[in-house]
């Protein structure tokens, strides 16, 4: 190697449980002795991912453990995206997010009953088609997603509370039907588009939050949006 030029770093170390994402110091024009050191990222051994063109997604899930966390980085590129599917049927009990994460697509998480709590980061753009459709343990959310998808949270039927976040502008068709259990939803005037039946048969839902100003506004949404087997579903101001 010449004076000022790039150095070759070495093959990093695999640590279980860790995933690489960068060396700690520039080696690109080394003028003196240096020493490197590889960092980690957290993530639970069996996560598969692919390098998309906008960040690495997780794929799939082969591992055993029932906690999973998701690294922020690999290979100093943000993990930014759960695929299709990824988490079907699962039964871990719990996920850690990336902080980086933007996109969680359909059926990601579909039937993962044992799921217990979910903590979203505020980087979340979109929750897909069916992403945590039936997935019967839940019981309590807050959403920062700009986008909740068609059935997001179909048949999720512990959930008693759902906060969504003043991100949230579109809730997609039939996105709480049947969570037989929510009592309180939180919609907040930033959201702009409600399609059909979000909360039909959510039987026990007695309080629509939103801020004083929006009461109006938003009862005439969902009213053009409809609802079945929620008639104790009133609009209240906050």
């Amino acid at each position: 190697m010449f004076y000022n030029q790039s150095a070759t770093a070495p093959v990093a170390p695999s640590r279980l449980n860790f995933v690489f994402n960068k060396w700690d110091t520039d080696y690109s024009k080394v003028t003196t002795n240096l020493e490197i050191k590889p960092i980690y990222e957290e993530s639970t051994e069996g996560l598969i991912f692919e390098l998309t063109d906008y960040g690495y997604m997780v794929t799939d899930y082969v591992g055993n453990s029932s906690e999973v966390v998701m690294p922020n980085y690999m290979n100093n590129i943000s993990v930014n995206e759960i695929g299709s599917n990824a988490f079907e049927y699962s039964t871990i009990t719990n996920i850690r997010f990336s902080n980086n994460l933007i996109k969680i697509n359909d059926y990601a998480f579909n039937g993962a009953a044992s799921l217990t709590s979910l903590n979203f980061p505020v980087s979340l753009i979109e929750i897909g088609s069916r992403a945590f459709a039936d997935c019967t343990s839940l019981t309590s959310l807050t959403i920062p997603a700009q986008i909740i998808g068609d059935s997001a949270f179909h048949g999720s039927a512990n959930i008693t509370d759902i906060v969504l976040l003043d991100t949230v502008k579109t809730i997609k068709a039939y996105a709480f039907y049947n969570n037989s259990d929510l009592i309180n939803l939180t919609i907040p005037s930033s959201v702009t588009t409600i399609e059909a039946h979000i909360f039909s048969w959510c039987q026990k839902l007695t309080n629509v939050f939103t801020e004083n100003a929006n009461v109006t506004r938003l009862q005439e949404m969902l009213n053009t949006s409809g609802y079945i087997y929620a008639k104790n579903a009133k609009v209240v101001g906050k």
